[in-house]
């Protein structure tokens, strides 16, 4: 038994709950305003974020196996030597599935130490199936629709890029295909 805020749940195997209790359980599909976002965290220093160039356009992708990189700037602005994480998300913007869809999902960071004052290079390259989202079968698929990648500290302004994605294509097909730890279809 426990509590979920003021909400008290006995203790009860979570496939059993309403589904009204459902948005209380996952952080991916919660659509408050959390009391810290994923990633914040506290630091004696400072940093800062930015694309290292210009920023970059709307990628278009056309297949799951399309690739971009992604470079960027982190700065110390503060007075003392520090470690900051840059983290990669995926956020689908406008997508048509018949099953939940995330509101973002981490796809990779980075962490890196620098000096007062210095500057270091975060670069990301980001292949198109790493958006993948599941089907209610259960395949992975890259579907199509707006899409927008987030790239953030946990704290301050994201750089964000807008990506669209014109097809759809299975990533990874549902467990159900694949024979008993062989690989096999059955």
């Amino acid at each position: 038994a426990g509590t979920v805020g003021n909400l008290y749940l006995p203790k009860v195997s979570l496939t059993t709950l309403p589904d009204i209790y459902s948005v209380f359980l996952h952080f991916r599909y919660y659509k408050g305003t959390p009391l810290y976002p994923f990633g914040h965290g506290l630091s004696y220093t400072s940093f800062s974020l930015s694309w290292s160039g210009s920023q970059p356009s709307t990628w278009r992708v056309s297949s799951a196996s399309d690739k971009q990189t992604f470079n960027m700037v982190v700065k110390n602005t503060g007075k003392m030597d520090g470690t900051e994480t840059v983290m990669a998300f995926f956020v689908p913007q406008k997508v048509n599935s018949d099953a939940p869809v995330p509101k973002k999902q981490l796809i990779a960071f980075d962490k890196v130490g620098i000096s007062k004052g210095g500057m270091a290079h975060v670069s990301f390259t980001v292949t198109a199936s790493e958006m993948g989202l599941a089907d209610s079968a259960g395949n992975i698929n890259l579907m199509a629709g707006s899409y927008s990648l987030s790239f953030s500290r946990g704290i301050g302004k994201p750089l964000e890029v807008a990506v669209d994605v014109s097809g759809t294509a299975t990533v990874i097909p549902s467990l159900e295909m694949i024979g008993p730890f062989d690989g096999t279809s059955h």
